[in-house]
């Protein structure tokens, strides 16, 4: 009998959790959250937004009530339960380039401006509510729906702004990676975020004024005197809070990513001959088609072209790079093309997300996430050995650890790119040679196939 897992970073909610069972997502409801689920459900706009593909696959189902009670305080709590489409693998907002998260927040505001006009709203909004299927943003948070009382405004609009709008504002305006300032789930508070800009900024740069600086003086005024004067009930319509959306639709359409990247342009400088390229590709395809791969991570896949090469063989790829520019190219390419089961992410590999969140489960690191059965590590290694001081023999122990099979490329001292890695510095790097490599290499792995390629500076296997 299948084990009932309960999905640790659904615990906060009251009304209804998650559940896994047999690889399976299930929602266990109380009679509260079902009476809400009823109301959504029959919604034309919920009907239509699952047709479209922006809110995930969900039906209604039977189980036994008894094995979803994890103790007594939820004993005769759950009254009916829903099953959703399983996510090929769960990403979170600070692995996400700009690009994505861009796409997420506009998702959210056309989830929201859709089921308005049947007095439905979203009681969150946090990117933590949306997970991707290829490049594809699914909204997740079935129970985030409810009947909304008339007059109420939108509680989240300031939750909006701190996890979605004040990320992307960052990088379109100061040109500063979001990524490390909203693993926590709260944001960018909104009383440190407006300190950013100067009063000049705060007039000319679109968005600013309004849901920044405005935004921040009414907060700040709340919290003076929230302890001295009772809750003021302001009436606000429907079409008030439509307004305010088709606002932040409006501006949220136009930033644009302000970063540059030299590793989004890396192929175009450091790349093989044609020749070169094609040897390379054939040899990747050769040991790649020999089966089908249930999930295959590309490790520094930068722009995606082997990503690209290998889809047609494996369930699922997690395109990965520390590179927020060159993943950002990677989802623009992938929305021209008909691959479904590429997901780029944001993931520095020598500093990998972490468990965070309550007890350091409610986020779960990469390896918790799905373990590969097979990894691309090409044109990689010399970039974690010389740029980043990793161990060879650490290195290929960890990859050993997450899985049996590996395509990986060994790039010879006298590359272009190895030298300009030992540029103006001290070449401690003893361990970075063809012969110890191949040493470790067979510790670990069984070397099936090996190829030479330009002039023997490459080598694959």
């Amino acid at each position: 009998m299948d084990k009932i897992v309960p999905e640790t970073s659904s615990f906060k909610e009251r009304d209804a959790r998650v559940f896994i069972k047999g690889g399976k997502v299930y929602r266990a409801l109380s009679k509260k959250a079902f009476e809400q689920w009823q109301a959504v459900k029959n919604s034309k706009a919920y009907t239509q937004l699952l047709s479209d593909g922006k809110i995930i696959d969900t039906i209604e189902t039977k189980l036994n009530v008894e094995s979803f009670i994890v103790d007594d305080l939820e004993k005769e709590k759950w009254v009916a339960f829903l099953e959703h489409k399983k996510v090929p693998f769960v990403s979170y907002p600070y692995e996400w380039s700009f690009y994505m998260l861009k796409d997420a927040a506009l998702l959210h505001l056309s989830i929201m401006e859709a089921i308005l006009p049947e007095n439905l709203i979203l009681q969150d909004a946090t990117p933590f509510n949306v997970q991707w299927i290829g490049i594809q943003p699914v909204f997740i948070d079935i129970s985030s729906f409810y009947k909304r009382k008339e007059g109420e405004p939108w509680m989240a609009y300031s939750q909006f702004c701190s996890t979605f709008l004040y990320p992307l504002m960052l990088q379109a305006y100061k040109g500063i990676r979001f990524n490390l300032c909203i693993r926590n789930v709260k944001g960018i508070p909104i009383n440190e975020f407006y300190k950013l800009f100067s009063s000049v900024e705060i007039l000319l740069k679109k968005g600013v004024f309004k849901h920044v600086y405005l935004l921040g003086k009414i907060h700040s005024q709340y919290l003076k005197k929230r302890k001295k004067e009772k809750k003021s009930q302001l009436f606000f319509t429907k079409e008030m809070i439509l307004h305010n959306l088709r606002s932040l639709k409006k501006l949220i359409s136009k930033l644009q990513c302000k970063r540059d990247s030299l590793w989004s342009s890396y192929t175009s400088y450091y790349s093989y001959d044609e020749s070169a390229i094609k040897e390379k590709k054939n040899f990747v395809s050769e040991v790649i088609s020999k089966r089908k791969w249930k999930l295959v991570w590309d490790l520094g896949c930068n722009v995606g072209d082997f990503s690209i090469l290998v889809a047609p063989y494996t369930n699922y790829t997690v395109a990965i790079d520390s590179d927020t520019t060159a993943i950002d190219t990677l989802y623009i390419k992938l929305q021209n093309r008909q691959h479904t089961n590429i997901l780029p992410i944001v993931v520095d590999i020598t500093d990998p997300s972490p468990n965070l969140g309550w007890n350091l489960q409610e986020r779960k690191n990469l390896h918790q996430r799905g373990k590969p059965d097979l990894i691309l590590a090409l044109a990689l290694i010399h970039h974690l050995v010389i740029g980043e001081n990793i161990r060879l023999d650490q290195l290929i122990k960890w990859f050993s650890s997450i899985t049996r099979n590996i395509v990986i490329e060994f790039v010879d001292r006298k590359d272009e790119m190895v030298q300009l890695l030992l540029t103006n510095r001290e070449d401690i790097f003893w361990d970075y040679k063809k012969e110890i490599f191949e040493k470790i290499l067979g510790k670990y792995f069984k070397v099936e196939k090996k190829t030479e390629i330009k002039e023997e500076k490459h080598t694959h296997y």
